[in-house]
């Protein structure tokens, strides 16, 4: 559970966006993130992709600041806060 907390806290805001932006602005709660859903097509990024991957869209779009790897600890906390809610 620690790595669920330390997911919801970036969630809401302390990912450290560049324009104050924080995930939980479009997604209170994880809301319409459907984990259950990837891997899928998403528009956005114009080709299939796995959720890390649009979550990476997001901070980097949205939030404006740098993108996570992967296996970065603060992805799989946001990842793993994200499936909690859902």
């Amino acid at each position: 559970m620690s790595v669920v907390d330390e997911g919801e806290k970036l969630f809401h805001g302390v990912l450290k966006s560049k324009n104050t932006v924080a995930c939980d602005q479009c997604h209170p709660n994880a809301t319409n993130t459907h984990p259950e859903a990837y891997p899928k097509f998403q528009k956005q990024i114009g080709r299939v992709v796995e959720q890390w991957e649009m979550v990476n869209w997001c901070i980097g779009n949205p939030l404006e600041t740098e993108e996570l790897a992967a296996d970065n600890p603060r992805m799989i906390a946001l990842l793993a806060y994200i499936k909690h809610q859902t």
